[in-house]
């Protein structure tokens, strides 16, 4: 999925079926348990997973889900309402214009 207007581009490992609700989801690998702010990168990513999937194709997921794979252990599970989903979206717009900002002000250095 990419959206040029911000600028990204990125792929999302699945869209499943949750309990009669389109999910869209990411898988990771990692030796231990992810930190808070690791899982706040990892929604924001599928946000904007979301946010191209929709505008691409109108398909509009209800939820999404971040599932860390560990070498032992549970899985670490993140699961994201439609809300939270549309909050991830926003925050990574925000950031994407947060980068691109600060791209115009090297550009003038």
């Amino acid at each position: 999925m990419y959206d040029k207007d911000y600028g990204y581009a990125g792929t999302a490992d699945a869209l499943i079926d949750i309990d009669g609700k389109l999910t869209i989801c990411d898988w990771k690998t990692s030796k231990e348990v992810r930190s808070d702010e690791m899982l706040v990168n990892y929604c924001h990513q599928l946000g904007a997973y979301n946010y191209a999937l929709r505008k691409l194709t109108g398909i509009e997921c209800n939820q999404a889900l971040v599932c860390i794979a560990r070498r032992s252990g549970k899985p670490q599970l993140k699961l994201l309402d439609s809300l939270a989903l549309r909050s991830s979206e926003i925050s990574f717009m925000e950031r994407c214009m947060t980068f691109q900002e600060q791209l115009k002000e090297l550009a003038v250095v």
